[in-house]
């Protein structure tokens, strides 16, 4: 029997929720960077899947790619409604009419409903303070019909809103998971695009992202998944602290929910580090089966020409207000990260007569006990927030930092902020945690030789001493970590690409 050829790859976008700017996304940087060097390296068409309301944002991801003639004339852009009209011969020409109708119909009523959505989250002080008072009028004139009598309504108004907010306190919980669960129920309602894959697709293998396992079972083609964490199993106890880690939490159930679906119909899942394929892959997946998991390192993404790219620290400093050294940060807030650590060991700096600053790129209004902290303990005006920004400004702030601070709890590989600070060639500090221990083993590297400090995740005094070494002595901790540093950037995304188009050109000529 002749052997099947790797000659498409499918790149599953398949999120039914309307997605924002991808540039900055771990993941979306991830896909772009492994996209780009495979194409670069390897002689590979591509199919990249996604929704038609993500058709703009996906094509602006690839853009630089885009651009390259070579690279555009390999890649074809497929969404439930462009499907039919690019492969009109699969099939019968009355299954294309209908798809394509049916997908729409579907994409014109979720663009207007996403539309909805974004202007209630946007203007949704006047939403409320215009929706409330129109609630209890309407509740008080019933009420006023029944059991009130012909009471005023100036005196039935106020012991309203106390109910009504009693009872919107006392039941948030509940109503918060009410609407993560009707929400994702209509985003996943006529979502047409995994039928259109079935339909159209030439691809020999999918790549699909871990949060997109729930709307890639369907498929029934090969599927590898990028199992890059389970992070919402694992530290489950912390997100349930607001309704924005509830949304996550409930997101990360409903992947490990899919991810055993995706295990019993042989899908192959490939993670970041051998830490997170057992202790996630096989250990959260029941039924997955260790010849079907494997794990590859990340390297870190260095763009061209970034240094010659860079402001001046002067600018720099303008820029984002800040005064004099600082660590910076690059992250979402969210609970593993251990933000509340770092703004510890930033309050132990202090109270020992250094002044330094702290830079963050996520918003701490996510996280109650950072802001609370920050709060009773007046730090206010030695933390910034950047908000999004550009990837040159993102190694503007690393190249002109006092030192870079890793507190994570967790990571999937050795985490991408202490690469990156290293390729800028600041001072690392990082967390103990398993996969920083790992990729050091990888290496032959010994933890405590290699002029990296490490700390335990939760100890604030530790992480602060540390910060404190690194102020005093930072041009012997960079010269500690040169061999360090060039070891591990050494790893790149050209042997990254290499290692994947050797993976799934087993598992399609397996697949004979």
């Amino acid at each position: 029997m002749e052997r099947k050829k790797l000659e498409i790859l499918g790149i599953w976008i398949g999120s039914p929720a309307k997605l924002p700017s991808l540039q900055r996304e771990g993941i979306f940087r991830f896909l772009f960077n492994l996209v780009k060097h495979l194409s670069l390296h390897h002689p590979l068409k591509f199919e990249i899947w996604c929704q038609q309301i993500n058709l703009p944002q996906v094509r602006k991801l690839f853009s630089p790619l885009l651009e390259q003639a070579d690279f555009a004339e390999r890649v074809v852009f497929c969404t439930e409604m462009s499907a039919p009209k690019r492969f009109p011969g699969e099939a019968g020409r009355d299954r294309n009419i209908l798809l394509f109708t049916a997908a729409a119909l579907v994409q014109y009523l979720k663009a207007a409903i996403f539309f909805l959505k974004d202007m209630i989250l946007k203007f949704k002080s006047l939403v409320f303070f215009a929706a409330v008072p129109l609630l209890l009028l309407a509740i008080a004139i019933i009420l006023r019909a029944g059991i009130l009598g012909q009471l005023p309504l100036w005196i039935c108004l106020p012991p309203l809103l106390l109910i009504l907010l009693s009872a919107i306190r006392g039941f948030r919980t509940f109503l918060e998971r009410l609407i993560i669960r009707s929400w994702d129920i209509f985003k996943q309602t006529f979502n047409l695009l995994p039928l259109a894959a079935n339909c159209y697709s030439a691809a020999n293998c999918f790549l699909i992202q871990n949060f997109d396992m729930a709307n890639a079972w369907k498929i029934d083609r090969l599927k590898v998944i990028n199992l890059h964490d389970l992070f919402t199993s694992e530290f489950a106890p912390l997100f349930t602290k607001n309704g924005r880690t509830r949304r996550q939490l409930f997101q990360g159930q409903k992947a490990a929910h899919y991810a055993e679906r995706l295990a019993r119909d042989g899908s192959f899942f490939i993670s970041n580090s051998d830490h997170i394929r057992r202790s996630h892959a096989l250990a959260l997946i029941p039924g997955l089966s260790e010849e079907n998991t494997g794990f590859i390192f990340l390297p870190v993404i260095i763009p061209d020409s970034i240094l010659q790219k860079l402001p001046v620290r002067e600018e720099v400093l303008a820029a984002f207000k800040i005064h004099g050294d600082y660590i910076f940060y690059p992250t979402h807030i969210r609970p593993y990260k251990n933000i509340l650590t770092l703004l510890k060991a930033l309050k132990i700096v202090h109270n020992r007569g250094h002044d330094l600053s702290l830079v963050l790129t996520g918003n701490l209004a996510d996280d109650a006990d950072c802001m609370t902290f920050i709060q009773q303990n007046r730090l206010g005006d030695h933390i910034m927030l950047t908000g999004e920004i550009s990837e040159v400004q993102m190694y503007a702030l690393y190249r002109h930092a006092a030192l870079a601070a890793v507190p994570t709890l967790a990571e999937s590989s050795f985490p991408w902020q202490a690469l990156e600070a290293m390729a800028m060639e600041i001072p690392v500090i990082i967390s103990r945690i398993p996969v920083v221990e790992e990729r050091l083993r990888h290496h032959r590297l010994e933890a405590e030789k290699c002029g990296l400090p490490m700390f335990e995740p939760r100890d604030e005094n530790a992480l602060a001493q540390m910060i404190i070494h690194v102020l005093g002595h930072r041009a012997q901790v960079l010269s500690d970590q040169k061999m360090l540093r060039e070891t591990l950037l050494a790893y790149d995304w050209h042997q990254l690409s290499d290692r994947y188009y050797s993976l799934f050109s087993r598992l399609v000529e397996q697949e004979c």
